[in-house]
């Protein structure tokens, strides 16, 4: 609301009415189309064939929640608390393998004497192992 000045010295009132929320105040002007650049279309594969692919580096998620590819060599060198000790996981992967390695074979041999024993005693029929016809 306010005052106006009309002619000749008169006022008058002019009153401001809100402006209706449905009536279109302003249009949206059309997209420009943008200039196409000079695209390379020819979208080389990155690897040949999957069987030639070398992966020198693993991803590790613990401390790198970004996802990088960090490798093993950048790992040990900026580990501050010097927990990765490459001789010593070494030299007990080493050993679990002679260890489990030991055990294979001695399961084997108990196997084998068990199959030896059990062609002696003429088999045990019902076990589903093929049998050698007589």
């Amino acid at each position: 609301m306010g005052v106006k000045k009309i002619e000749n010295g008169k006022y008058g009132r002019v009153v401001e009415a809100s402006p209706d929320p449905l009536r279109i105040t302003y249009k949206r002007g059309a997209k420009q189309s943008r200039k196409e650049a000079a695209v390379d279309k020819s979208h080389k594969k990155a690897f040949g064939s999957k069987t030639k692919i070398k992966l020198s580096k693993c991803v590790s998620m613990w401390k790198n929640p970004t996802s990088q590819i960090v490798s093993l060599e950048a790992r040990i060198a900026h580990d501050r608390f010097k927990t990765i000790h490459p001789e010593i996981n070494i030299r007990s992967f080493e050993e679990l393998k002679s260890s489990l390695d030991s055990a294979e074979h001695l399961y084997f041999q108990d196997n084998r004497k068990a199959g030896i024993k059990e062609e002696k005693m003429g088999g045990i029929k019902g076990l589903g192992k093929h049998q050698p016809p007589k």
